[in-house]
C-alpha cells in the first residue's frame, strides 16, 4: 500500500502532529479498520478515535465509506489515495 504521503495543507500537517492522528495513520497503512478496532488496538474508547478520525476525514487524509453518522463504529476507514 502507500507508503510516502504528501502534505499538502498546514491543516493536514497540524492534523498528523497529533500522536493519536498519526498512529491511525499507521495502523490503516496496511488495511481499511472500523473505529472499533483502531479503539482496541490503541487501548482507547472508540468515541476519541472517532473525534479523531473526523479530524482526518475534514482534513482529506481519510476517506469515509459512510454517510449514516450512526454507523461510523462499523464502516472501515481506509486511507485516501491520489
Amino acid at each position: 500500500m502507500l507508503e510516502n504521503y504528501e502534505i499538502e495543507t498546514n491543516e493536514q500537517l497540524r492534523a498528523i502532529a497529533d500522536m493519536r492522528r498519526a498512529r491511525i495513520l499507521e495502523l490503516l497503512r496496511d488495511q481499511p479498520m472500523t473505529v472499533t478496532q483502531l479503539g482496541e488496538l490503541m487501548g482507547e474508547a472508540p468515541a476519541k478515535i472517532h473525534y479523531h478520525v473526523r479530524e482526518l476525514e475534514k482534513v482529506g487524509l481519510l476517506l469515509s465509506r459512510s454517510s449514516c453518522s450512526r454507523d461510523l463504529l462499523m464502516k472501515p476507514w481506509p486511507l485516501l489515495v491520489p
